[in-house]
């Protein structure tokens, strides 16, 4: 019987940030090889807690020029708060699910964000939030799921887990938690009834 109902955060509960790595690209000239490289060497580190100071001389080397600290700034936590917008509907859908469920948050997300995000109350509500910048560790790394179980004090066929990255859905099928990536919430309501989830 699930227990407890897990969402990823940028790109279920929120707008994905993909409007960052356009901007990115934009801004310091990068051509796809180089985006990749962005995302693998510097935003995976700033996910995992990384200041950003020192990840402006990571990307230095991956563009091979100076990016002003300003810049640097405006592109990864300015965007963000400019163009951040929660879905309402899974909100609600969310407060629905707390009544009678666990709710919890697993997000691999950078320090900046994570503070914009608290001061919006976009994390109120919820049971646990595992934020990937404050545990050092990021989806798919089970071991993020295996802390947010812990929390909860739930085993893994008690959880159910939604993402829009299929990768991070298998890790947390791997640990025999029900998962199911996300496209939309008309889906995840037919996922979740399938389940038996109530709401």
């Amino acid at each position: 019987m699930i227990k407890a109902i897990l969402f990823d955060f940028g790109g279920v509960l929120v707008n994905p940030s993909t409007y960052i790595f356009r901007r990115a690209a934009r801004e310091f000239n990068l051509d796809r090889a180089q985006l990749h490289e962005l995302i693998d060497k510097v935003v995976a580190k700033l996910e995992v807690g990384s200041p950003l100071k020192k990840e402006q001389k990571r990307l230095e080397d991956v563009v091979r020029h100076p990016i002003p600290l300003k810049t640097f700034l405006d592109v990864f936590v300015g965007e963000y708060r400019r163009h951040l917008k929660a879905n309402i509907n899974m909100a609600k859908f969310v407060r629905s699910l707390a009544k009678h469920y666990q709710v919890g948050v697993i997000s691999n997300i950078i320090t900046e964000h994570a503070a914009i995000n608290r001061r919006h109350g976009l994390y109120k509500g919820f049971d646990v939030v595992a934020l990937s910048n404050e545990l050092g560790i990021r989806k798919p790394n089970p071991a993020i799921y295996r802390y947010v179980m812990k929390r909860l004090k739930r085993k893994p066929e008690e959880c159910v887990f939604t993402d829009d990255l299929p990768e991070n859905v298998e890790s947390a099928r791997q640990l025999d938690m029900h998962a199911f990536q996300f496209h939309n919430i008309i889906q995840l309501k037919r996922d979740l009834k399938e389940l038996g989830v109530h709401f």
